[in-house]
C-alpha cells in the first residue's frame, strides 16, 4: 500500500501571521543538483537508482541568522520504505556543527551559537519489494530562538491536587479537519500564551472562527493541522467558550524553535489593542492550573511567546499581566477558585501615547515608563501606548524615560469607560547609569509588522499590493515594516564593533539609548556586541537611516502554488508562475510597481517606495 506522506518538521507558527521564520523551498529539480548517491530525478520526483542512497545538497547561505532549524518534505512513500533527513549548520568562520539527525516530524533541531548557513542531507530507502520513496520537495525553515528559552525546564513531577478539567469543545464538535498526517508525541514540560492578533475578539464567532484558524494554518501555511492545543473565544454577550486544538501531548506549531514540550494555549483577540474579557481570563486560568496540575508544570513555566523570540505576541494586555497570570493558576490550584482582581467587568481603562512633545505627538517614544500611584508600572512598545486597566478611582501617574524630563499627570477612571491621558516628554537631564551591551537589548525598540505603522503614501500602495496579493491566493508573510530609530542604532554599532572591529569606546551617543558598549576589554566588548548581531539576525550591516526607519519598507515573503493571477493596480490580470517567490520573480516584481511598491533585488524578503 502506497502512503502520500505531508510531514512537516518543527513548524512555526506566530501570531498575527507575520512573524514566520524563513523557510527555503527546493524542489526535485533544484535537488538533482545535489550531490547524489544512487538517486536520480524521474518526472518530478528524485527516487532511488539502487536499494539505498542519499543526496547532500550545497552550503546554502541563510536570510538571516539561526539557531534552529527545521525540514519540511512532500513525498510518496511506499509502505517499507523509508527517508531519513540530517541538517548540519556553519558559521561565518566556516565551521560546521556536525550532522544533526531530524529525529521526528514537528520536532526541534537547536545548535549552540548563531549559524548563517546550513546543508542538509536525505537518505533514501527501499522497501523489501523494491519500490523507492518519492521526493517531491523540501523545505526547510530556520529562526532565532532567544538561547536562554531553549534550556530544559526544571521538572519536578508533584502529586496531582485533582484539578476538575474546565469544559472544552471537542475538535469533532466543532467540526475539525483531520490532519494531513500523523502526530508526533511529547510530555508537556512549559505552557505558552499567545493572541491571535486576528481574528479580534470583537469578531469572533464561535465554531466558525476555529474552523478559519485551522483552515488558515492547513490551506495558506500547507500545515498539517492547526497550530494551538487550546483556543479560547468570548462572544460578545460575555459567554466563554473553550477549544481543543491539537491534543495537548502532541507536539504544535505556535512558538517557532520552541514546540516541543510546550503546550500552547490562544485567548482569540489584539491584546495591545482590546481589553481582556474578564471570562476569558478566568478561563485561560482554569486552563493552564489543569495543565500544570495534570502534567505536574511549575506556573513558573507560564509563558508569553515573545519570550521566546522577536513577535509582540500575546499583546501587552496579557504579556504584561504574566506575574498575576502565574500567581492565578498556584491559586487556583490550591483553592479552585480565580481571584477576582482589578480586570473584573466593572474596571475601565487609562490609555496614552508618550511622545516627544518637541518633535509633536506623532514622534511616539518607545521604552518610556509609565508608573501609576498604585505601583503599577508598563513600558511603552514602538507604538508609545500605555494602557492599564483599573479599578474606577483617581490615578497620578509619571512617565520617566533616560535622556528626557519626567512628566505626571492623573485622571478618573469610571467603570466601563475608557480615559486618554497622553504625555509628552521634553529632553532633559538626569540619564541614570548605563546598561551593558549584550543579547537583552534585542527586546527593546521593537520593529513594526504592521502595514498600518507605515507612513504614507506608501502605507496605502502597500495596502493595495497586499490585498491584491492575497486576492490572488498568494501566501504573504510580514517580517518588518517600521523600524525605531533607536533600534536601527544599536543593530549599526553592534554590527560594527563585531564585524568590523570599531573601538566601541567611540560609539557616538544616542539621546535614549542609555547602553554602554566597553566592558572594561576589547574581547569582552566584542563578545557582547556579537551576541548582539546574532540576537538581532544580521547578515549585512544595518544604516543609521533607511525606507525602514521612515516607513518607507516592508520586509515580506511571497509564495504560491500553481498560476497565480493577480491584478495590477491598472486593473489587468497578469499571470505568474516560476519561480514562485517573490524574493526571485521578476513578473511580481513588475506588478508590485504598479502599486508603487518596489523590490530591492539584493535582499530577497526586502520591498519599499523607492527600490532602495
Amino acid at each position: 500500500m502506497r502512503q502520500i506522506i505531508f510531514v512537516l518538521l518543527c513548524i512555526t507558527f506566530t501570531c498575527a501571521h507575520m512573524d514566520l521564520q524563513y523557510t527555503d523551498r527546493f524542489t526535485a529539480e533544484h535537488m538533482n543538483q545535489c550531490s547524489c548517491e544512487n538517486v536520480t530525478l524521474l518526472e518530478n520526483f528524485m527516487v532511488l537508482d539502487e536499494n539505498e542512497g542519499k543526496l547532500t545538497s550545497v552550503d546554502i547561505k541563510a536570510r538571516t541568522y539561526f539557531n534552529a532549524i527545521s525540514i519540511n518534505y512532500y513525498a510518496e512513500i511506499p509502505e517499507g520504505a523509508a527517508l531519513r533527513f540530517e541538517v548540519s549548520a556553519g558559521d561565518n568562520n566556516g565551521n560546521w556543527s556536525a550532522w544533526h539527525e531530524v529525529e521526528s516530524s514537528e520536532a526541534d533541531v537547536h545548535f549552540d551559537g548563531s549559524y548563517d548557513t546550513y546543508r542538509y542531507r536525505v537518505v533514501f530507502v527501499r522497501s523489501e519489494d523494491g519500490h523507492s520513496p518519492q521526493l517531491r520537495e523540501v523545505q526547510v525553515s530556520y529562526d532565532y530562538v532567544i538561547p536562554s528559552m531553549l534550556q530544559p525546564e526544571v521538572y519536578v513531577q508533584q502529586q496531582s491536587r485533582g484539578v476538575l478539567k474546565p469544559s472544552i469543545v471537542s475538535r469533532r464538535d466543532w467540526g475539525a479537519r483531520q490532519p494531513k498526517k500523523g502526530y508526533s508525541y511529547h510530555s508537556p514540560r512549559k505552557l505558552t500564551i499567545h493572541h491571535t492578533y486576528r481574528p479580534l475578539a470583537s469578531s469572533f464567532k464561535g465554531a466558525s472562527t476555529i474552523r478559519g484558524i485551522q483552515n488558515y494554518h492547513m490551506d495558506s501555511n500547507g500545515w498539517s493541522d492547526i497550530g494551538y492545543h487550546f483556543l479560547i473565544g468570548t462572544y460578545s454577550s460575555g459567554s466563554t467558550v473553550i477549544y481543543q486544538g491539537r491534543p495537548e501531548n502532541v507536539i504544535g506549531a505556535h512558538t517557532g524553535g520552541a514546540n516541543t514540550n510546550n503546550v500552547g494555549v490562544n485567548l482569540i483577540g489584539d491584546y495591545d489593542i482590546e481589553q481582556v474579557h474578564p471570562n476569558g481570563y478566568k478561563a485561560m486560568i482554569r486552563v493552564l492550573a489543569w495543565l500544570c496540575d495534570k502534567y505536574g508544570i511549575s506556573p513558573n513555566s507560564i509563558y508569553g511567546h515573545k519570550d521566546f523570540s522577536s513577535t509582540l505576541c500575546p499583546g501587552s494586555g496579557l504579556y504584561d499581566r504574566l506575574p498575576q497570570i502565574r500567581r492565578d493558576v498556584a491559586n487556583y490550584i490550591v483553592r479552585g477558585e480565580v481571584q477576582e482582581d482589578v480586570n473584573a467587568q466593572a474596571s475601565g481603562t487609562l490609555i496614552g501615547a508618550v511622545y516627544d512633545s518637541n518633535k509633536g505627538s506623532s514622534a511616539r517614544i518607545s521604552g518610556a515608563t509609565v508608573t501609576l500611584n498604585n505601583g503599577s508600572k508598563q513600558t511603552t512598545g514602538s507604538d508609545g501606548i500605555f494602557r492599564f486597566q483599573l479599578s474606577p478611582g483617581s490615578y497620578s501617574y509619571t512617565v520617566s524615560k533616560s535622556g528626557f524630563k519626567s512628566n505626571s499627570s492623573s485622571r478618573t477612571v469610571k467603570s466601563g469607560e475608557t480615559v486618554w491621558g497622553s504625555l509628552g516628554l521634553s529632553g532633559g537631564s538626569g540619564s541614570p547609569s548605563k546598561s551593558l551591551s549584550g543579547a537583552h537589548w534585542v527586546k527593546f525598540y521593537p520593529p513594526s509588522r504592521q502595514i498600518k505603522d507605515l507612513n504614507e503614501p506608501f502605507r496605502g500602495s502597500m495596502t493595495r499590493f497586499y490585498n491584491a496579493l492575497r486576492n490572488a491566493g498568494a501566501s504573504v508573510s510580514i517580517s518588518n515594516t517600521l523600524r525605531p530609530p533607536q533600534r536601527a542604532f544599536l543593530m549599526h554599532w553592534a554590527y560594527r564593533i563585531a564585524k568590523e572591529g570599531y573601538n566601541p569606546r567611540s560609539v557616538p551617543a544616542k539621546s535614549g539609548v542609555n547602553i554602554e558598549w566597553w566592558h572594561g576589554s576589547t574581547s569582552a566588548s566584542v563578545s557582547a556586541a556579537r551576541a548582539m548581531v546574532s540576537a538581532y539576525g544580521i547578515v549585512y550591516r544595518p544604516a543609521l537611516s533607511s525606507n525602514h526607519i521612515r516607513g518607507e519598507a516592508i520586509d515580506m515573503s511571497v509564495s504560491w502554488s500553481g498560476t497565480l493571477r493577480i491584478k495590477d493596480a491598472n486593473g489587468r490580470t497578469v499571470s505568474i508562475g516560476s519561480p514562485r517567490s517573490g524574493a526571485s520573480n521578476r513578473t511580481l516584481w513588475e506588478v508590485g510597481k504598479t502599486y508603487g511598491v518596489r523590490k530591492l533585488a539584493s535582499d530577497p524578503p526586502h520591498w519599499s517606495r523607492n527600490g532602495n
